[in-house]
């Protein structure tokens, strides 16, 4: 007999709310990513000085350094889809503003706008995983969801340079289709994923007197910064690598689309191993996967940048295989993490934004690191060595399954 102060709650299938919020997080990935492979073309056709270029990749990361805590404070306000919903106008709006951008300063502009969407969605959406899908089950609905920024990468690179031949180089035409595509997945988020509801009504008693989450519940909790800090240094390794690794791998003597490949290859990797590591982290937890995971991204980063093409393929294919597992262990351990469900959306906002804050910082400062080593190797070394051990020092002092 079901006890009377238990509540059934009917969840959504945690494989269906996976892919649909990876479809959706798929354009996000592709919005950002969109400028890479074209990047040549695009600032000079807004006359854009060089010492700017690195900002259409930095602009639209650095948002989500100051916009994530107070994203989950909406969260927590109006509902993760709502806030879901709101990212993607957004994101939609700046990509029509770079659509029509003839100058440097407007398109920099439409990329802070979609920058602003992107902060906010990051957020929303991993906490709207969490929240919406049955607590022993998220491993694998945040397995499947995480593989967004994969998936949209790998399609940005790969279609981009098609629509661009196909679109006789006007990449202004690039964008407006990729604003349709938002627009598409976020009526589907809107129409098929809904939250969770109680199957029974239990009233609770008048005397009950919660006490309200706040965002300083969250600050305190040394365990959610210490794993906040570990993915700051997983994404700085990330990002990293696939601002740089195009322009390397062709230094080593790959042609344009063997290069375009190499980079796609760790989140062709990451389709495999997030899935999987979802699929261990049911038993095993989180923490012995997301530890294995940063290990093997610092080895596999090192390698990426070597002069010789088959240890850069080597590099890439570690990276993606036994590296890009942990964003679902990240996002999924929010919840051991703070203990509280009212707090998800607030916890998501910290690591998101120490996860903005290593984006921030892998597209920006890789290159100093470069100069000081005297090569991509060497500079790689010097960077991804201590960002590795840090971070799983990190989560060795954070206390969660």
């Amino acid at each position: 007999m079901q006890k009377s102060n238990e509540i059934r709650i009917n969840y959504m299938n945690p494989v269906l709310i996976g892919i649909i919020m990876l479809l959706l997080g798929m354009t996000f990935s592709i919005t950002q990513f969109k400028v890479v492979m074209n990047m040549g073309q695009i600032v000079e056709s807004v006359n854009m000085s060089e010492h700017l270029w690195h900002w259409l990749m930095s602009l639209f990361t650095v948002f989500g350094i100051f916009l994530a805590i107070p994203s989950g404070t909406l969260v927590q306000k109006f509902g993760s889809k709502n806030i879901l919903l709101f990212s993607a106008i957004v994101l939609i709006i700046g990509t029509i503003i770079g659509a029509f951008a003839t100058d440097g300063t407007t398109l920099l502009v439409s990329r802070a706008i979609e920058g602003i969407g992107y902060a906010f969605m990051i957020v929303a959406a991993p906490a709207m995983v969490a929240t919406y899908t049955n607590p022993s089950k998220v491993g694998i609905s945040m397995g499947i969801f995480v593989c967004w920024v994969a998936v949209g990468q790998i399609v940005a690179f790969n279609l981009t340079p098609v629509l661009l031949n196909a679109m006789q180089g006007n990449w202004q035409n690039i964008w407006f289709f990729y604003a349709f595509a938002i627009l598409i997945f976020t009526i589907i988020v809107k129409l098929f994923v809904n939250a969770p509801v109680p199957a029974v009504s239990i009233e609770k008693p008048d005397s009950v007197d919660e006490k309200k989450p706040s965002l300083l519940d969250v600050l305190k909790n040394k365990h959610l910064i210490f794993a906040a800090i570990a993915y700051c240094g997983f994404n700085s390794l990330v990002l990293g690598l696939l601002t740089y690794m195009t322009s390397v791998a062709q230094g080593a003597g790959m042609n344009e689309t063997q290069a375009a490949f190499a980079s796609s290859i760790p989140m062709i990797g990451c389709l495999i191993s997030s899935p999987i590591f979802g699929k261990i982290s049911l038993r095993a937890g989180c923490k012995k996967p997301y530890i294995f995971g940063l290990a093997f991204s610092g080895i596999g980063y090192i390698l990426a940048f070597s002069s010789s093409i088959p240890m850069i393929y080597v590099g890439v294919i570690v990276f993606g295989l036994l590296g890009l597992g942990v964003p679902g262990m990240a996002f999924s351990s929010v919840p051991d993490l703070v203990k509280n469900p009212k707090l998800v959306g607030m916890g998501t906002g910290i690591i998101v934004t120490f996860q903005a804050l290593g984006m921030f910082l892998g597209s920006t400062f890789f290159p100093s690191f470069v100069s000081f080593g005297g090569s991509d190797f060497m500079g790689a070394v010097f960077y991804a060595t201590p960002i590795a051990l840090i971070s799983i020092l990190c989560i060795l002092m954070a206390k969660f399954r």
